[in-house]
């Protein structure tokens, strides 16, 4: 391979980097809901519901559990996620008020979902998440 050849192709591959990441002002946050306790009322098709973040991704699926704390065998796949309260999720750099959404395009069959939490590392918290459910 010639050296005129190589220079283009990693000058191609820069290029292509730096399309492919998110500018600031659409990138999702570093951090996610893992480990933080979800709970619904009347929301997501559920009388009662719990959430459970099952990876270290804002836009990781969210394992919904029913009222006797059994999964549901269906999965909420958050397409947006907006944070409604809480002052303590800011050191998850999730901000109150804002809206985060996933790259792409938006998936077809959304579902809003209200949740509430506590924990004693950030306190008290509510996040909407709007996203596809999927399973049984």
């Amino acid at each position: 391979m010639s050296r005129t050849l190589r220079r283009t192709l990693g000058a191609l591959a820069v290029v292509v980097a730096a399309a492919l990441v998110p500018s600031a002002a659409t990138a999702a946050p570093a951090e996610s809901l893992s480990g933080l306790p979800l709970t619904g009322q009347d929301t997501c098709g559920f009388k009662n519901v719990y959430g459970s973040a099952q990876t270290p991704y804002l836009f990781g699926p969210v394992q919904l559990i029913g009222e006797d704390l059994t999964p549901t065998g269906t999965w909420l796949f958050p397409y947006k996620v907006t944070v409604i309260t809480g002052e303590g999720l800011k050191a998850r750099h999730l901000v109150p008020g804002e809206t985060y959404t996933r790259p792409g395009l938006q998936p077809t069959n959304l579902v809003t979902c209200d949740f509430t939490g506590a924990t004693k590392e950030v306190g008290s918290f509510e996040v909407q998440i709007t996203g596809v459910i999927r399973g049984h």
